[in-house]
């Protein structure tokens, strides 16, 4: 068995490296279907777990079949719990149960995810202007996901929405007591932001808002009217994707229909 993989085996024809080819080079080259059935001394309960779920099991004829199969389980697992559906901590702890895995292996395959997730996301610098929902959004993602606790934030924006200033009023459960008027325009007041956007996180990861966050915009528009600092909208980020309440005609955007 060789230690090192060469770039040809790893890029391929095209340049590009399959999930296998990936999986190969994060966890040193090793060859991972037998590392996850183990040696011929040694099976623990959860290796013949993998190799006993569902149609696993085989004859000693269809070793190398078999081999494959644990093999694509294993590769599916992995991949399923590397998803940002929670912290990175419980990413790890829920990795390292898997059979082959380690604590080192864990931490490794959860930073080069991470890494990799990171850098495809935009992240708005300060004088970037907001020009949509989405793009609020893609702003804040890389932040609050798989974080289970609510985060309500205030983005600082001049006459043109660009970014000010990203502000962090409160962690916890929305509630109109927490997100009070007054923490969340005073740091636009002091940075004489021209207006705001407010966002938040559901941990569920539905972004569809109850009645708590339409009654806190409603709140806050109020205010940001009598202020002269306009709230622009309230965008609600849940696992890949969003609600704004102003884009949906929602809360405080809600058509009035005519008697």
């Amino acid at each position: 068995m060789k230690d090192e993989i060469s770039e040809n085996e790893w890029l391929g024809e095209r340049g590009e490296s399959s999930d296998d080819q990936l999986l190969s080079i994060l966890t040193g080259g090793a060859h991972l279907p037998k590392k996850v059935i183990g040696s011929s001394e040694s099976h623990s309960a959860e290796s013949m777990r993998y190799r006993c779920r569902g149609s696993l099991c085989s004859n000693s004829s269809e070793s190398t079949d078999l081999e494959e199969r644990v093999y694509e389980r294993w590769k599916e697992e992995l991949l399923r719990e590397l998803q940002p559906g929670n912290g990175q901590k419980a990413r790890v702890e829920s990795l390292k149960k898997i059979p082959g895995v380690g604590p080192v292996l864990a931490l490794r395959l959860v930073a080069a995810f991470e890494l990799g997730r990171r850098s495809s996301l935009k992240r708005w610098n300060l004088g970037d202007p907001f020009l949509s929902s989405r793009q609020v959004f893609e702003h804040l993602e890389w932040s609050l996901a798989g974080d289970r606790r609510e985060h309500f934030s205030v983005l600082l924006v001049d006459v043109r929405h660009r970014l000010l200033a990203n502000r962090t009023v409160s962690i916890g459960s929305l509630t109109a007591s927490i997100v009070h008027p007054r923490e969340v325009y005073r740091p636009a007041i002091l940075a004489s932001a021209a207006a705001i956007i407010v966002a938040h996180n559901h941990p569920s990861g539905d972004p569809s808002p109850s009645g708590e966050d339409v009654k806190v915009t409603r709140r806050l528009h109020r205010c940001g009217q009598w202020l002269g600092i306009p709230l622009l909208d309230h965008v609600i980020c849940g696992q890949g994707e969003w609600y704004s309440l102003r884009d949906l005609q929602s809360g405080p955007w809600e058509r009035q229909t005519e008697g």
